[in-house]
């Protein structure tokens, strides 16, 4: 059975409403903000047309625009491998709960590389007898 569900390589953690989400192998962090998080939030599901729907039906008065800015942002966070597919049957519980919007907010994700260096150091898996590892130089 196809499931959608967060990349389980990336980490991700709600601060005032948006979410920050870093991929631990490439080190990339991005910014999810607006309906997208409500949409995130859901995961893991069987079919994301039906997700998309019900998560635009929020909102009945702007639906077509939220279809569009769904549509939209499931692309994006498809193509960096933030939501992937995966055929198990196995069961995936919710990474995070998001209370449903109370206002129609467009969809944004920024994708920041600027700590990419940092991030793949990973000192906090990787640390063994010598201690935490070193970057070496270029």
């Amino acid at each position: 059975m196809k499931k959608y569900i967060l990349n389980s390589r990336i980490a991700c953690d709600l601060y005032d409403g948006d979410l920050v989400l870093a991929n631990l192998d490439t080190g990339i962090y991005y910014s999810l903000t607006g309906l997208a998080v409500y949409l995130a939030g859901k995961l893991p599901v069987a079919n994301k047309n039906d997700l998309i729907e019900e998560t635009a039906s929020v909102f009945s008065d702007q639906k077509p625009a939220a279809l569009v800015d769904l549509n939209k942002i499931w692309e994006k966070l498809e193509s960096e491998d933030i939501i992937i597919s995966v055929d198990t049957d196995k069961e995936f519980k919710k990474t995070f709960t998001v209370e449903k919007p109370t206002e129609f907010v467009a969809s944004n994700l920024s994708r920041y590389a600027d700590m990419q260096d940092l991030l793949m150091l990973d000192p906090i898996h990787e640390v063994d007898e010598d201690g935490w590892p070193v970057k070496e130089d270029d």
